[in-house]
């Protein structure tokens, strides 16, 4: 999928259509839409439109285009190679997980353009697997240790210290249209805020999903952009996600740092929460009803379903934009708390 982006782009095409291998049951299957600039067609962005005339039967009756194939295999590699060209002479060990995802097509050249890379199952420096269409990625330290999503968006932001540092003056309070922007989901860490506010950056938080955190890379000029899912997207990747354009800033990090993944991540741990808790409901609003009515007393937000946020702990109950799934996040500022408002909110909403 980064690589239809990147061929939307740099082809300056009118707009796109790709099939891609989704997370959801193979009867979900579809087609992901670029307008030109290769900005998503989605929910709110222009495919309801395409629904509608669909529906009505109105089409363009024109003559039909000519079609032509191309390789970008190349030239998209090479992207990388010359995107990150200090990382040419760098050693490092990855454990790379290719099984069942597209990226295993183009992984072993990719490597081959960075000498000293190699390819570890047993003692490595990091590991990282991908999602079967390539736009999502999984790290894990050198211990084997898997890393949650949003603390490998926290991380990055360091990546950006020197990069904007006329921007990173640590004034919180700053005026935001001098700021560099970064964009995260809603149901990310408080983490993220933190670690951008702390070097001064602007924290913009969004809906989840790839259309609304595109969206928002653009209308923000943003740099940086994170899901908890493992999307993360670059103003140097087009406002796209990129897996490969990810796993290439934490090897960078680690050469600038010269810390193992495991110390880097350290400092970010701060808060114990769950991964993201699916259920299986029908009617969604009712679930998001009942917990406005229950935790009236607290911070509420409706970006993305509900979020309730109190001084020492919050939970995010998010209706599925594709499934008649319900998905439910807790965090808190200790493993304790978690345990007993994870079992408050369960007992509440009727899990």
């Amino acid at each position: 999928t980064p690589m239809y982006y990147f061929i939307a782009h740099t082809k300056n095409a009118g707009g796109g259509a790709m099939i891609p291998a989704s997370h959801l049951p193979i009867e979900y299957n579809g087609i992901k839409l670029l307008k030109k600039g290769g900005e998503a067609i989605s929910e709110g962005s222009g495919l309801e439109e395409i629904r509608n005339s669909a529906l009505r039967g109105i089409f363009l009756d024109k003559e039909r285009g000519t079609v032509t194939t191309e390789n970008f295999k190349k030239v998209y590699l090479n992207f990388f190679k010359n995107k990150f060209p200090d990382l040419k002479d760098y050693e490092i060990k990855i454990n790379a997980d290719l099984e069942n995802s597209v990226v295993a097509t183009i992984f072993e050249d990719l490597i081959k353009r960075f000498p000293k890379f190699k390819i570890s199952s047993k003692k490595y420096d990091f590991g990282v697997s991908f999602d079967k269409d390539g736009d999502r990625i999984k790290f894990k330290d050198e211990n084997g240790n898997e890393i949650a999503g949003d603390i490998i968006i926290a991380l990055l932001i360091q990546s950006f210290k020197e990069d904007f540092k006329n921007n990173f003056s640590g004034q919180g309070n700053a005026d935001t249209s001098t700021r560099t922007s970064f964009i995260y989901s809603i149901n990310s860490s408080r983490v993220v805020k933190e670690e951008i506010e702390k070097y001064g950056g602007c924290a913009v938080e969004s809906r989840v999903g790839h259309a609304f955190i595109k969206k928002a890379m653009r209308e923000n000029d943003a740099v940086f952009g994170g899901e908890l899912s493992g999307h993360y997207y670059f103003k140097d990747f087009f406002y796209c996600d990129s897996a490969l354009f990810a796993m290439f800033c934490v090897i960078d990090l680690l050469k600038q740092e010269k810390k193992t993944l495991s110390e880097l991540i350290k400092p970010l741990l701060r808060y114990s929460a769950t991964p993201e808790l699916n259920f299986d409901v029908k009617n969604k609003d009712k679930y998001i009803d009942k917990a406005a009515a229950a935790f009236g007393d607290a911070q509420i937000s409706y970006k993305d379903g509900i979020k309730v946020d109190y001084s020492n702990w919050w939970f995010l109950l998010r209706p599925s934009n594709t499934e008649d799934v319900i998905r439910l996040r807790v965090e808190a500022s200790t493993p304790k708390l978690l345990e007993e408002k994870k079992k408050q909110v369960l007992t509440t909403l009727g899990f």
